[in-house]
């Protein structure tokens, strides 16, 4: 999920050119001339953009529907005016496909000397002779008006599909432009009237299927797209509030435009990694999620924009409306979101699995281990020990975690000098994803194996290491997370417990909320003051500590639930070693930041196994209960099928990429309110069952999904806080500044507009 060398060359080789080339005055001139902008696609060309995935021997580069979208999220960007994407993605892509009928038209338009378009809304087609007569109009067709080749699909009478390839000064072939309030991608009224055609390029069920392949590629190319037209919205959106001055501080200080930008960012890393892997995997779902998730991308930035904008948003002067009519018209081009929803919803209810895509070797490997092993005694957690889901036998779940270590499955990538299997990051995957397919239960030993574990091999000293590290590897050692405090949730470095030195001890005092299966744990790690004075974030350390003490006292704490997975702490002189600190003295914060890290990291990847696994639930439900695909309830299922094939992709961009980048700021916040979400909707599945308590462990588990998930947005950092960082920390906004206690003084300001001036 990580971009090449390569890649990024292209994808800078073409930013560059545009940014240089193609001005919005530029694009302005274009639109008035009424002829694409030629010296521009020329330049194009010549820098391969025509020719990337044509083999080599074709004079291409040889590469694939990644490139494409990287190009074309450019293109996006900058809204340059000629059809790229209609004959080269659309009209090259599909002649590649055809083989020898169409192979004298590639290399014209690997140069770009030659432009074809496609229209795949076919019109009617009649045997005549040997050749046939055509008739029909299409009364959009994208870029007839400026190409030089038109692709035209037909059907017959039968049925079935043929395709055509028509010169644009064809006898009774009328192109009539078309004046469109997307004026940036211009498009022509086509009639054809009783023309008689020898030449048939590709039909039936040949063409039938390269279509459908095209489809899926186009809308794939078509997504990145829109990824483009929202970036540059969020660009020129952050170029203008942070210059924007109200109230003496620039608007960019303001709280709610901070949360407008820091969404426009979530929409659009979130869709941008679906794109990714719609790229790399074709198949129905990915490229369902890419295709939404872009959509709603570039309509719900394009209209932030404009609101950003303020008055001047709505000038014609102003850039934004050309984004957002842009935006607006890709959304019907290849079938509307909800097309593409009702087909999911169809492949989900008729299918066994929400994720068909086959095993692998590795998985085949994990899936029947587990089918030797969860069963029995084991049998009664399948699908359970998920957050919000205490009611289980400890040993029972302890156990579990000890058959797991027993089978090799616990450290999968550890290095092998620490007792793991050194896995790389696609096995680990691999793996997660067979446990969510098998119904493998939530582990209580996560956050010692992903927390705790790969915070020791990174700062841990080589005594701790040997000494904390083969409990956790074994299953027989758990631990607890020791961060939030009454008054210091989403603030953290507001800490209050503090740790004395006492000879060879430190002695704790304070008190940790909100802490997971303290009870059943045997070690908590706790973020303590431990320099007299200190304040926010330095002076801290981050301590070991036994939990089975004198001066410890866990209190469950009883959720909306009913359950009681939360735990408070209270220290009251509780001791550990002096040596057991991580990190520097002093220097918690960053090895406590560095730990938060490792949590959005690779432990990400069991968390997306539970989500995998009850959205199976919901499916099952739904497929035992009849729900019709037409029904509205199929709808949101496929729509939060679509959210979670998006939010995996996330997922792996964020455990291939470096720390900091822009997928990791805002995974929290997206999974977070796709749960939330998704958890409603467990509960609409169910129906009025649920609001019972019953034995029946998979709808017991669906409602346990709709109350906890409600959390979801809360803790580990509330929704205002992430987008608060969002915002300052990705996007670069200032912080507001203090309040004095002074009034500020009202500044009214003028924007120039074309030699007018208009008061805002």
């Amino acid at each position: 999920m990580t971009l090449t060398l390569e890649q990024k060359s292209i994808q800078l080789a073409v930013g560059q050119l545009l940014a240089k080339q193609a001005s919005s005055a530029r694009l302005r001139a274009a639109m008035e001339s009424g002829d694409i902008d030629r010296k521009l696609w020329q330049e194009i060309a010549n820098l391969g953009c025509c020719s990337l995935h044509l083999s080599e021997a074709q004079g291409g580069l040889g590469m694939g529907i990644l490139e494409l979208c990287l190009v074309s999220e450019q293109l996006g960007r900058h809204l340059a005016y000629f059809p790229w994407f209609e004959s080269v993605v659309l009209g090259t892509n599909l002649l590649l496909e055809l083989g020898a009928a169409s192979e004298k038209w590639i290399p014209e338009l690997a140069k770009g000397s030659l432009i074809t378009c496609l229209s795949m809304d076919p019109i009617e087609a009649s045997p005549d002779g040997i050749g046939w007569s055509l008739n029909g109009q299409i009364e959009q067709f994208q870029a007839a008006g400026v190409a030089d080749l038109l692709l035209v699909t037909a059907s017959l009478p039968g049925g079935e599909l043929l395709l055509f390839a028509l010169p644009r000064n064809m006898a009774g072939v009328s192109i009539k432009p078309l004046q469109l309030h997307d004026a940036t991608r211009p498009a022509a009224k086509v009639a054809v009237n009783a023309l008689y055609i020898e030449n048939c390029i590709a039909r039936g069920k040949f063409l039938e299927e390269k279509l459908s392949k095209l489809r899926l590629i186009a809308a794939t190319v078509l997504a990145a797209e829109q990824i483009g037209v929202a970036q540059q919205c969020l660009d020129i959106s952050l170029a203008y509030v942070k210059a924007r001055v109200q109230f003496g501080q620039t608007i960019a200080t303001f709280q709610a435009v901070k949360h407008r930008c820091a969404k426009m960012m979530v929409s659009i890393e979130v869709a941008r990694s679906a794109v990714y892997a719609a790229a790399i995997n074709s198949e129905l779902l990915s490229v369902a999620a890419a295709r939404c998730m872009a959509t709603e991308a570039a309509q719900y930035c394009t209209q932030e924009a404009i609101q950003l904008h303020g008055g001047v948003g709505f000038c014609w002067d102003y850039d934004p409306h050309f984004y957002f009519k842009r935006a607006q018209s890709n959304s019907h081009w290849l079938g509307v979101s909800s097309q593409w929803i009702d087909e999911v919803s169809a492949e989900l209810l008729k299918t066994h699995h929400c994720d068909s895509t086959p095993l692998d070797q590795f998985q085949a490997e994990v899936d029947l281990w587990l089918k030797q092993h969860l069963r029995d005694d084991f049998e009664v957690i399948r699908g359970c020990l998920g957050p919000g889901d205490d009611g289980f036998e400890p040993d029972l779940a302890k156990r579990w975690e000890q058959c797991l270590a027993d089978g090799g499955w616990v450290g999968l990538g550890w290095p092998d000098s620490h007792g793991g299997r050194d896995l790389p990051l696609s096995k680990q995957v691999a793996f997660h994803e067979a446990y969510a397919r098998a119904g493998g239960p939530g582990r209580i030993g996560h956050i010692g194996e992903f927390l705790l574990a790969p915070t020791l091999m990174a700062y841990g000293t080589v005594e701790q290491q040997k000494r904390f590290l083969p409990g956790i590897r074994a299953g027989t050692v758990y631990w607890a997370q020791g961060y939030s405090e009454p008054d210091a949730g989403s603030d953290l470095a507001n800490v209050k417990t503090h740790a004395k030195r006492d000879g060879s001890d430190w002695v704790i005092n304070g008190q940790k909320v909100w802490t997971s299966w303290a009870r059943e744990s045997d070690w908590i790690f706790v973020l303590a003051r431990t320099e007299v004075g200190s304040k926010r974030h330095t002076g801290l350390s981050l301590l070991l500590v036994p939990l089975r003490q004198p001066g410890i006292t866990i209190r469950p704490i009883r959720q909306m639930t009913g359950s009681s997975e939360f735990n408070e702490i209270f220290f009251d002189s509780a001791r550990t070693e002096a040596s057991l600190h991580l990190g520097e003295l002093g220097q918690g914060w960053k090895v406590a930041m560095d730990l938060l890290g490792f949590e959005r990291g690779v432990s990400t990847l069991a968390q997306q196994a539970q989500f995998s696994h009850e959205m199976q639930l919901v499916l099952n439900k739904a497929r035992s209960d009849g729900i019709s695909k037409e029904s509205m309830l199929a709808q949101r299922i496929a729509m939060s099928a679509v959210g979670l094939r998006a939010l995996r992709a996330n997922a792996l961009r964020v455990l291939s990429s470096d720390a900091g980048s822009p997928e990791s700021f805002v995974a929290k916040y997206a999974w977070s309110n796709w749960h939330r979400d998704f958890g409603r909707l467990a509960a609409d599945v169910l129906g009025a069952r649920a609001n019972v308590i019953d034995s029946d462990p998979s709808a017991q588990r669906m409602r346990q999904v709709w109350l906890h998930s409600r959390a979801d947005t809360i803790y580990a950092g509330s929704n205002e806080i992430q987008l608060n960082l969002i915002a300052e920390r990705a996007l670069g906004m200032p912080r507001a500044q203090e309040f004095t206690g002074k009034p500020k003084t009202k500044t009214k300001e003028a924007i120039s507009l074309t030699g007018s001036s208009i008061a805002l």
